[in-house]
């Protein structure tokens, strides 16, 4: 999984009281949701239109509804004001997550790879060649 990001899970997730409020449903809806907003960079917010995926990525029965609703009741979901949700506390345990954070990274190595193309493109045009790790430089072992 070349360039996977990470959410953080925290390890007493499923003795929280929010959660333990709600059925397997919509804790599963809630897991989803967590992992999807940090693989899209969305920083916690969730369009209604994400919820058919979100309900097969976690492999959801019943009525998707009563899980929103169940999630909203305990503020596991918080009404983001356009008709979608937003996860509580989404920034404060992935701030790693967060889309400004992934952007700066990915800026990041693309600067360093950059420079390090750049290196050996000078090296290549100037003579120099890069070590060969296979070379024996040993001089103190003689023959017999």
């Amino acid at each position: 999984m070349a360039g996977s990001r990470w959410v953080r899970f925290d390890v007493g997730y499923f003795s929280n009281p929010k959660v333990m409020a709600v059925d397997r449903e919509a804790m599963l809806l809630h897991l989803a949701s967590i992992a999807w907003c940090g693989d899209q960079l969305t920083d916690g917010r969730i369009q209604t239109s994400a919820l058919p995926m979100l309900v097969a990525l976690g492999r959801v029965k019943g009525k998707p509804q009563r899980a929103v609703d169940q999630l909203l009741d305990v503020g596991l979901y918080v009404p983001n004001g356009s008709g979608g949700w937003h996860l509580h506390d989404f920034e404060s345990f992935n701030r790693q997550a967060t889309r400004e954070v992934v952007e700066a990274e990915r800026a990041g190595w693309a600067e360093r790879q950059s420079r390090a193309r750049s290196r050996r493109t000078s090296q290549r045009d100037h003579g120099v060649s890069p070590p060969d790790d296979t070379t024996r430089h040993d001089t103190t072992t003689r023959d017999r």
